[in-house]
């Protein structure tokens, strides 16, 4: 059920999607959303090199991204309401995929393994949240780290 989810404290922000409108949200049944806290300059240029990478390396069952740069300053979502932490830009990516299992099968592919560098430099942390038809998955900052159920549920 989403009532957990939705009693948790939330941040909201807006993002200029590339492309634009960003349709990866309205045909893929799976949807990894990451968010990368105070982004240094060039790190929007990283992820715009993995896209491409993607976009030429067709990797099975993927079906597309948006991402892009927030409009107004954030905060990491665990450190809404504490007082003394820096805001600063971030960057939300968001990929399309067929399934939970291909997202999962590509994090052991060679393709992935080439270019996750390009999301670990420049950026002040990540946060990370998948949507996949049996749930609604997230971690925090470890890109390595198999996803794992949190509390609630948000079906597709």
């Amino acid at each position: 059920h989403a009532k957990p989810l939705l009693d948790a404290p939330t941040h909201l922000h807006h993002i200029n999607t590339k492309p634009f409108p960003p349709s990866i949200l309205g045909r893929a049944p799976c949807t990894e959303f990451a968010t990368f806290y105070n982004t240094e300059p060039g790190f929007l240029s990283n992820v715009e090199t993995l896209m491409k990478a993607l976009d030429e390396g067709k990797p099975e069952g993927y079906l597309g991204h948006a991402y892009g740069e927030t409009v107004e300053d954030v905060k990491k979502h665990a450190d809404q309401g504490k007082d003394g932490v820096k805001e600063g830009k971030a960057v939300v990516l968001l990929i399309g995929w067929e399934s939970k299992e291909i997202h999962m099968k590509f994090r052991e592919s060679e393709l992935f393994k080439q270019q996750i560098h390009l999301l670990r430099e420049k950026t002040g942390g990540a946060e990370l949240v998948s949507i996949y038809p049996d749930g609604f998955y997230g971690q925090g900052a470890n890109l390595n780290a198999v996803p794992h159920p949190v509390q609630g549920c948000i079906n597709c």
